[in-house]
C-alpha cells in the first residue's frame, strides 16, 4: 500500500516484535530495518519497533535490491533475474559481514551477562552464526570458481 500512495514522499517499513527475539531481529534487519525503539506495550510486554526509510525516489531500487538478496543467498528466483558475479559478491560480503558483527554481539553477551536482561545460556546462537559464515563463504568460493570456469568477467 505505501509504495502505491504516490502523495507522500518517504515510506516507512516497521516491524514489532518481541525484545530478545532474535530470529525476527534478523528478519528485520535482513530487509534493511536497523533503526529501533523500544516499547513498552504492557508490563514484561516489551517490544522492539525496527524502522526504515526509503525515499520515494528509491523505492524501486530497494525492491530490486532485496530480490537480489533473496537471489543470491536464498536461490529464489520467480523471475528468473539473472544477478551479476560482481553483485553475487557484494551482497555476500554485506552478509558476511553481518554475520560476523552478530557473533561478536552474541559473544559479548555471552562474556558480559551481567549487563543484558536475558543471559545467552547456550551457545547454540554462536554456533549457528559460525556455520552462517562457513556457508557464505563456501558459496562465495563457487561463485568466483564457477565465473572463473565459464569466463565471466562481470
Amino acid at each position: 500500500e505505501g509504495f502505491n500512495d504516490d502523495k507522500k514522499q518517504e515510506i516507512y517499513l516497521c516491524s514489532t516484535l518481541h525484545k530478545d527475539n532474535l530470529s525476527s531481529k534478523y528478519v528485520s534487519e535482513f530487509f534493511g530495518l536497523t533503526d529501533s525503539v523500544f516499547a513498552k506495550r504492557r508490563t514484561n510486554r516489551d517490544r522492539e519497533v525496527h524502522i526504515y526509510r526509503i525515499d520515494r525516489k528509491n523505492y524501486k531500487q530497494y525492491l530490486e535490491d532485496m530480490e537480489d538478496k533473496l537471489i543470491v543467498l536464498y536461490d529464489y528466483k520467480p523471475n528468473m533475474k539473472i544477478v551479476p558475479v560482481e553483485r553475487k559478491l557484494e551482497i555476500i560480503d554485506n552478509q558476511l559481514k553481518y554475520e560476523q558483527a552478530q557473533y561478536i554481539r552474541l559473544n559479548k553477551i555471552r562474556n558480559d551477562q551481567h549487563n543484558y536482561s536475558e543471559p545467552l545460556n547456550d551457545n547454540n546462537s554462536l554456533v549457528q552464526k559460525l556455520k552462517s559464515m562457513g556457508k557464505l563463504k563456501q558459496k562465495r568460493k563457487e561463485i568466483i570458481e564457477n565465473s572463473q570456469k565459464q569466463g565471466d568477467t562481470r
